[in-house]
């Protein structure tokens, strides 16, 4: 009866003022006068919503800086919107996400969400679709993963009806890697295959003629050694190597997973066994077919030979190749960061026909055999020149030829300046060209050595942390900013803001004072450890830091820092070092740090989080154990003190199109790229 007697008092209305109430039903229970000034500009909106109020159907939440509106009672808007004929509410729902996309312009994804629900209402396939993913996408990057899974699958419906295959064939990955994530694999498996039904993207192979220039970090020693996959576990020749060699999946700048040499693959409920088909068309650059066994056999060359990326294969507990194209993994326990890993380049494949050959030393000749994108044709400590491989099987942009030019930073930022690069790093934006971000996976910091070291008093330890003024830190790197974050990046779950001791010289005083080194009286000399990679920078800034509380530090240069802090009874007492995930995971941040570092202290009490949160199926808990465990290292224990987040930025002359950068490769792959002089 009340909805009876609502709906005779709306259609007493005048028609003006019932034809604003029924634009401000479709709009939702808040509306606003920029909104509705756009959609009903003939209207004397203020005459007709003071009508509006005084018949209490209406009220005013806000005035400033514009006007905005709700209904009085939510039955008012429902018996309002019901009473709009069908068709006449999918336009209108049409006009006002148009009126929206107008409105807000530059900054649309403020209102994904209402972009989405207003042209889903609307039957507006195209842009219902292209929302939904965008609201998904958005919900997904703040770890709201239910909500993320509802809208993509929302999505599908819509891409499929406006022809859009491959974006919901991506969408379908999305949803299937956000399942994986959460160890609910059944559910994975089943977007997944619904995914791969899909038809593929069309990938166009013809080679273009256009030459890139790219500046990048030196190596310290680069070799096509280290270029095979798995044999060396730095960002760098991973990176060139990629361009080489490809694996079985692959991940883009969103860290999508997306199937590379593997067409397709399946996943039991249990989560421990994989089964992947492999494409028909990929080739080694010598022509031969890329098979199961090539992956079966690097995997087992490199636990054999204990590489240094043996670690992350360590999960597996058998590889068998079923065919030639078919390969069958069973991990010895369910992970679920277990995709990003077979896209990892300790598990790509070697050319075992090549490997195998009498005298075999296929992997010290500049004639490397790959199966990805380019082949080496020139490589030294200073450059390396990569040509298009013809036996590619994926798309490409129309880059036939890559100069790959290695300096330090300085230098390549003032040869940018003048002129020189299509890609390579610059400080900012500029008239040249544009910057190109992502945010990183990247945490430097400083670390105590405990043995036959003052040290190993906490106090001491929270003394030197204390006395650490991030504000006035100031890096010489742009991309990396001080905060007092934990030890887990921001970009990673289970990241914390506030863990980091903050800056307080009275209080580093007054422990000094209580682990009796008064003003550093007593306490010898330490030694802080850098390597010639890190710089020297955040070294001396903390050895000034500590001089105004009286202890003495000397800096020590190292060309490979990495082995030192490995041992817990090395040299020095501190050092400057960074970590960066092996995968999005803070599985593949604290853990494999730890394991790599044993001289970061530790006690049963971490060891014991740790275990909880390796053993835990349930996403929430693993990431608040991951949390408390970053806690007791950083804050409880101090072994650790994190000093900076970092992130990627690439610069992109205007003439070069497809950039793409993804928080893991510091610089983007360039098989996509297009350069348009």
């Amino acid at each position: 009866m009340v909805q009876e007697a609502l709906q005779a008092r709306l259609d007493r209305l005048a028609p003006d003022l019932r034809a604003l109430v029924g634009l401000a039903a479709v709009i939702g229970d808040t509306f606003g006068i920029p909104l509705l000034g756009r959609l009903a500009p003939d209207l004397p909106l203020p005459r007709l919503l003071a009508e509006l109020q005084r018949l209490e159907l209406v009220v005013e939440v806000r005035r400033r800086p514009t006007a905005e509106y709700r209904f009085r009672h939510g039955l008012v808007r429902e018996v309002a919107y019901r009473s709009i004929l069908e068709e006449r509410r999918r336009e209108l729902h049409r006009l006002v996400g148009e009126a929206l996309e107008a409105l807000h312009g530059d900054a649309i994804d403020e209102v994904y969400g209402l972009l989405a629900y207003h042209f889903a209402e609307a039957d507006a396939p195209e842009q219902a679709g292209r929302y939904l993913v965008a609201a998904g996408d958005a919900a997904r990057a703040a770890y709201a993963n239910d909500e993320a899974v509802d809208l993509y699958e929302r999505a599908v419906p819509f891409l499929d009806r406006s022809g859009d295959a491959e974006a919901s064939r991506l969408t379908l990955f999305k949803i299937g890697l956000t399942h994986h994530l959460a160890f609910d694999f059944a559910r994975s498996n089943d977007a997944y295959t619904a995914a791969f039904a899909r038809p593929g993207p069309v990938r166009p192979t013809e080679i273009g003629a256009e030459t890139l220039v790219v500046s990048a970090f030196m190596p310290l020693s680069l070799t096509s050694t280290i270029l095979v996959p798995g044999r060396d576990n730095n960002s760098w020749p991973t990176w060139i190597g990629e361009h080489l060699f490809r694996g079985l999946l692959s991940f883009d700048d969103q860290l999508n997973v997306l199937p590379d040499l593997a067409a397709s693959f399946q996943i039991t409920n249990d989560g421990r066994r994989y089964r992947f088909e492999l494409r028909g068309d990929a080739f080694w650059s010598d022509g031969m077919p890329v098979t199961a066994g090539d992956f079966a056999f690097a995997w087992a060359s490199l636990l054999e030979e204990q590489a240094p990326t043996a670690y992350l294969l360590e999960l597996l507990d058998r590889v068998e190749a079923i065919d030639e194209r078919t390969l069958e993994v069973e991990l010895a326990e369910a992970r679920p960061y277990a995709l990003y890993l077979f896209s990892y380049t300790a598990f790509f494949p070697w050319p075992r026909h090549v490997v195998e050959e009498p005298g075999s030393e296929w992997h010290v000749t500049p004639e490397l055999v790959g199966n990805g994108p380019f082949v080496l044709a020139e490589l030294d400590n200073r450059h390396i020149l990569l040509r298009a491989n013809p036996r590619w099987y994926g798309s490409r942009g129309n880059v036939g030829e890559v100069i790959v030019e290695f300096m330090r930073r300085r230098e390549g930022i003032g040869r940018w300046r003048s002129g020189e690069f299509d890609i390579g790093f610059v400080p900012s934006a500029s008239e040249t060209g544009r910057l190109v971000r992502a945010r990183g996976l990247s945490t430097m910091y400083i670390a105590y050595r405990l043995v036959d070291s003052p040290l190993a008093d906490v106090r001491v330890r929270r003394a030197l942390a204390h006395a650490l003024d991030r504000d006035a830190l100031r890096f010489e790197d742009p991309d990396r900013a001080a905060d007092l974050g934990g030890l887990i990046p921001p970009s990673l779950p289970a990241h914390s803001h506030d863990l980091a001791l903050a800056f307080d010289p009275d209080r580093a005083s007054q422990l000094l004072v209580e682990a009796g080194f008064p003003g550093g009286r007593g306490l010898r000399q330490l030694r802080l450890l850098s390597g010639t990679s890190w710089g020297t920078h955040v070294p001396e800034w903390a050895i000034e830091q500590w001089a105004k509380l009286g202890v003495s530090a000397q800096l020590e240069v190292l060309p490979d820092v990495d082995a030192s802090v490995a041992d817990p009874n090395g040299p020095g007492d501190i050092w400057w070092n960074g970590w960066i995930a092996d995968y999005p995971d803070p599985e593949g941040f604290l853990d494999t740090l730890l394991a790599a570092t044993p001289a970061i202290h530790r006690d049963a009490d971490l060891v014991a989080l740790l275990g909880r949160a390796r053993s835990s199926r349930n996403q929430e808990e693993r990431w608040h154990l991951y949390r408390e465990a970053d806690r007791r290292l950083v804050r409880e224990l101090v072994s650790i003190v994190p000093l900076a987040h970092g992130d990627n930025s690439v610069g992109a002359r205007r003439w070069v199109e497809g950039v793409r950068l993804d928080p893991f490769r510091p610089l983007p792959l360039l098989d996509q790229v297009d350069v348009r002089r």
